[in-house]
């Protein structure tokens, strides 16, 4: 599983719709986990409080969180 797709599932902010936006926006999972929270809120649908949740989420370390799913 892609480390930036779990950071923004993990983030649980980020939704299908969300999530292809995103990715019009920035062209991958790992492009968006690294924008800033203003570039993030330049995405329809994402204000402060998702741009926090996505920042966070990057923040933690996914990696972690797969060694117990696998």
């Amino acid at each position: 599983m892609n480390e930036a797709l779990l950071t923004l599932h993990l983030s649980g902010a980020v939704g299908a719709t969300l999530y292809r936006r995103l990715l019009q926006r920035f062209g991958s999972p790992e492009t968006a986990v690294k924008a800033s929270r203003r570039d993030l809120e330049q995405v329809p649908g994402i204000g402060p409080v998702t741009s926090k949740a996505i920042a966070e989420a990057a923040a933690r370390q996914p990696a972690a969180a797969l060694h117990w799913i696998s």
